[in-house]
């Protein structure tokens, strides 16, 4: 990030287990920034939520449901797939 403008916003798709230090790397460049983290996974959600904690921010948590289609028969089914969180830092 040394080498990037500050962000305004910023969208967090992976973190490879370092949530908390990739939240406070964006926000010592801009601490008004604001953040989007995407999860599939609950233990990317909880740790989502507990990074914008600790560095004083309010997680919002939306949930989205995905469906595709199927033929069935004559007929067209919709399959759901994983639910996909994105989770928004807000200032308190």
């Amino acid at each position: 990030l040394a080498d990037l403008p500050a962000p305004d916003v910023v969208f967090i798709g992976g973190t490879k287990g370092e949530m908390t230090a990739v939240v406070r790397a964006v926000l010592a460049r801009n601490p008004a920034a604001r953040l989007c983290i995407s999860a599939i996974a609950l233990e990317t959600l909880s740790a989502a939520v507990a990074a914008l904690t600790a560095c004083g921010l309010t997680a919002q948590v939306t949930q989205i449901a995905v469906s595709r289609t199927r033929p069935a028969g004559g007929l067209h089914l919709l399959t759901a797939n994983n639910p996909i969180f994105l989770i928004a830092g807000n200032c308190s």
